[in-house]
């Protein structure tokens, strides 16, 4: 993985700057309502390019409390991994299809939803 998503040097004191996770994170407010304090760490850490067992030691919590904040997480969003977590931060207006079909209707090719009829 590049070094500039897994930069785990400590800031020097003063030298302080958000990381990419956080800008990512901060770019859509609105996702981020029904997200804890804890999971918005975690969120962070995840776009950062972490991985879990990573985000557990930077936190000091267990990977299995981790593992539970990435799962809200996903179901907070309506994502699946985190291919699609990192796209619905970092593409403009990418937003996630919803979480079920209506009845009647079908999904076509190019992701647009039409009417079944």
């Amino acid at each position: 993985m590049p070094e500039s998503f897994t930069n785990n040097a400590p800031a020097r004191p003063g030298t302080e700057t958000q990381s990419l996770g956080a800008s990512l994170a901060a770019t859509r407010p609105d996702l981020l309502a029904n997200i804890s304090p804890a999971q918005h760490r975690v969120l962070e850490l995840l776009l950062d390019g972490l991985t879990e067992p990573q985000i557990a030691e930077r936190l000091g919590r267990s990977r299995h409390t981790v593992h539970d904040h990435t799962k809200a997480i996903y179901s907070s969003l309506n994502v699946k991994n985190r291919v699609q977590l990192v796209l619905l931060f970092s593409v403009p207006g990418h937003q996630t299809k919803p979480a079920a079909q209506p009845q009647g209707q079908g999904q076509a090719r190019n992701g647009a939803w039409l009417n079944a009829g």
